[in-house]
């Protein structure tokens, strides 16, 4: 589980206390007035997490005018990880929260927050609802489990991710089996990877090895078909000379080989 880089002791928790305490001095509890104070330690939470803290994040809604919400974490592709919902001391946090989710804000991860209470909700359920007034490590438990969410569907996509690169490799393996074979007795098979051996010395490398040629044909026949299956791209073979003549050693390797060999891609 994440561990935030976030003590009782450091600058960022005190500060955060100090400035609700000096609004309270002055009786200002309005949610614009200390907001910004919890968005500061969201911000320093999110640079540990490689994530960005957007405010006033808009997330749309189907036949609707947008949501507009105090902020909002988002990584590297602007995929969403969180919200962040403040309210001031005064209200009611169970019955905004209730009014929130009826406007169609999502359950997934989102954090409601006063100077006071975090609440979180995470998967459909509240999952943390702790008063935090004098209790900077609650604080800090809700904010770990705030920014260590992964998405069921991430988790899916990473097990997704490992299984795949295992199989490459296993295809990549099997592959390069079978084109050495081919390279004893497919006179055919021959012939083209000679001569594409040949275009690979001329225009890329005169020290090119056999063993990297290989390499070559192995990376283009597994990436080739996913970028033609996934993408749905049917020129990618047709951008280049290289491609384009990998794709004859291909289909001389193909015609015979596979017949007598069972690997599918």
């Amino acid at each position: 589980m994440l561990r935030l880089n976030l003590k009782p002791t450091h600058k960022v928790i005190k500060t955060f206390y100090q400035e609700i305490a000096a609004l309270s001095e002055l009786n200002i509890c309005t949610e614009g007035a200390v907001a910004p104070a919890f968005a500061t330690l969201l911000r320093h939470c999110a640079s540990q997490c490689d994530l960005q803290f957007v405010e006033q994040y808009p997330l749309t809604r189907e036949g609707k005018k947008p949501i507009r919400t105090d902020g909002t974490l988002l990584d590297q592709f602007e995929l969403r990880h969180g919200i962040w919902e403040a309210k001031d001391i005064k209200d009611n946090l169970a019955k905004a929260i209730e009014q929130k989710f009826k406007q169609g804000y999502p359950k997934d991860n989102i954090l409601f927050q006063t100077p006071k209470r975090l609440v979180l909700w995470q998967d459909g359920r509240e999952v943390f609802n702790e008063d935090i007034t004098h209790h900077p490590n609650l604080l800090i438990d809700g904010l770990t489990l705030f920014f260590g969410y992964t998405p069921p569907a991430y988790e899916q996509w990473i097990e997704a991710v490992i299984a795949f690169k295992d199989k490459v490799k296993e295809h990549g393996d099997a592959l390069l089996k079978i084109i050495e074979q081919e390279l004893k007795t497919n006179q055919r098979f021959i012939q083209a990877f000679e001569g594409f051996t040949q275009l690979c010395l001329d225009a890329i490398n005169p020290n090119l090895s056999a063993n990297a040629v290989k390499e070559m044909l192995i990376q283009h026949l597994l990436t080739e078909r996913i970028f033609r299956t996934v993408f749905k791209n049917p020129d990618f073979v047709t951008k280049n000379v290289i491609a384009r003549e990998i794709e004859t050693v291909i289909t001389a390797l193909t015609s015979r080989s596979f017949s007598r060999h069972e690997l599918r891609l």
